[in-house]
């Protein structure tokens, strides 16, 4: 079930030097002008990227920001951000920061959520071809954000980055998600156990008041007679004691990825062109060729990141946790993701791979 996956990207967080005094050093006088050493201002670039889902556009610098660029030149993202990448994993786009602060923009350059709300994550949320994150977006949300703001805030967007949900869970909770079941609304929050290397779970309500507690081995999807189960089978609490009925994201529909542009179709133009004028040479009219040059790119490796279990290689279900089994009730139960391997059955346990760009 990929509400790990969700769990491990909302859950984010991400010497001194002693010199020795030289005997008989000289003295010198103070300067005027220090000298310190700053990091390093990148020097202007244009890099040409390609995602997993085959999105091509390139990653600009110039005078030290960054920016995205499509395979035109056209401006994507503008070039004013201090870290910027494309992710297609749960959702489409790019993720641009400055400072401890996110803004989000399509792949077609529109700007969904704004630098000037000051989130300090992002994850957008929709439907995708893997059956497991099909089957965790089978609630009716469509393409939402689930976002974090200081002051412990979690912020719920709908496709166009419009604020729908606002609850405060930092106090009981490193994490949370959405749901709506059985005609009710509540948060699925989460804490990780030291102790364990598992995470207690607890349920809020719409507005984040708090219905059960965390603890281990909870089940947060509630049963066929509305009850939320703990690992024994007993009930904790009905899901009619969450009074929120409203679905904050009802009728927010999924985004139409086919009207993103820079993607390979079977109708991509040739790398080069010719286009020509040509007449009878007996007849004595000139002929005009005109050929467009271009830059053979060359094919380079490079590491991708596994985006199920971060470089890990562990199992990404979190009751599993990388042990390959879980309890449900009182039985212990092969982990249905690894099959009992403790791997991330994304990465094969590899932690990622390696992918050919031409750059």
């Amino acid at each position: 079930m990929k509400q790990t996956l969700l769990l491990m990207m909302l859950a984010l967080g991400m010497c001194n030097i002693n010199v020795s005094a030289q005997t008989k050093k000289p003295v010198r006088k103070p300067t005027t002008q220090t000298k310190q050493k700053a990091n390093p201002i990148p020097k202007d670039s244009r890099e040409y990227q390609v995602g997993d889902d085959g999105f091509e556009w390139y990653k600009v610098c110039k005078n030290g920001k960054y920016g995205a660029e499509d395979r035109n030149g056209n401006i994507l993202v503008p070039t004013e951000y201090n870290k910027i990448e494309y992710q297609d994993f749960l959702g489409k786009g790019f993720y641009a920061k400055n400072g401890e602060y996110y803004s989000f923009y399509d792949p077609n350059g529109r700007c969904v959520i704004p630098f000037s709300r000051q989130y300090t994550s992002i994850v957008k949320c929709t439907k995708d071809n893997d059956p497991d994150i099909e089957e965790f977006m089978r609630q009716p949300f469509g393409t939402w954000y689930n976002c974090k703001k200081e002051g412990g805030f979690t912020v719920l967007c709908d496709i166009n980055g419009r604020e729908v949900c606002k609850i405060v869970a930092q106090s009981i909770g490193q994490l949370d998600i959405p749901h709506y079941i059985q005609g009710r609304f509540y948060w699925e929050v989460g804490v990780w156990d030291n102790n364990t290397n598992k995470f207690r779970h607890g349920i809020l309500d719409g507005n984040g008041n708090v219905i059960i507690e965390p603890m281990l081995g909870l089940d947060f999807f509630p049963d066929n007679k509305g009850n939320f189960n703990d690992a024994n089978g007993n009930a904790i609490a009905n899901i009619t004691s969450i009074t929120t009925t409203k679905n904050p994201l009802d009728n927010n529909p999924y985004e139409n990825t086919t009207l993103y542009s820079n993607y390979p179709s079977s109708s991509t133009s040739q790398s080069s062109k010719t286009n020509s004028s040509s007449s009878n040479s007996e007849t004595g009219t000139t002929q005009t060729v005109v050929v467009e040059h271009h830059r053979d790119q060359i094919p380079v490796q490079e590491w991708q990141q596994c985006p199920a279990c971060y470089g890990s290689g562990q199992c990404s279900n979190v009751k599993c946790g990388g042990s390959g089994w879980y309890y449900i009730g009182d039985r212990a139960s092969t982990c249905s993701m690894c099959h009992g391997s403790g791997k991330c059955s994304t990465c094969a346990g590899k932690g990622g791979h390696y992918i050919t760009v031409y750059r």
